[in-house]
């Protein structure tokens, strides 16, 4: 299994070293503070529309409808559940660090 390092995605533990490595911060703590913040973003779109972290990232709510369909292989005409997904935009002072 490659690590974290080797395919150049960041995940909690590796945030939380850079916390440590960069601001002091106690790596458990970090750990279950990300976890934290993670999911009261997830109750905040469950309960919202967006969420948004000025001049960093916005995140928006799609609601898809139900649709109709085809299946390409029978030409038969079927329903398609709805779902939610997510879009975002990055903000200005997120895009300048990384062009920095």
């Amino acid at each position: 299994m490659m690590s974290n390092k080797e395919t150049g995605i960041a995940g909690i533990h590796d945030i939380a070293l850079i916390m440590r490595d960069e601001f002091g911060a106690v790596v458990k703590e970090s750990e279950q503070n990300i976890r934290n913040i993670l999911k009261a973003v997830s109750i905040a779109l469950k309960n919202n529309n967006s969420v948004h972290f000025k001049g960093f990232l916005k995140i928006n709510k799609k609601i898809k409808p139900p649709r109709k369909g085809r299946n390409p292989k029978t030409g038969e005409e079927i329903m398609i559940d709805g779902y939610i997904g997510l879009s975002y935009k990055t903000g200005s002072n997120l895009k300048e660090f990384l062009n920095s």
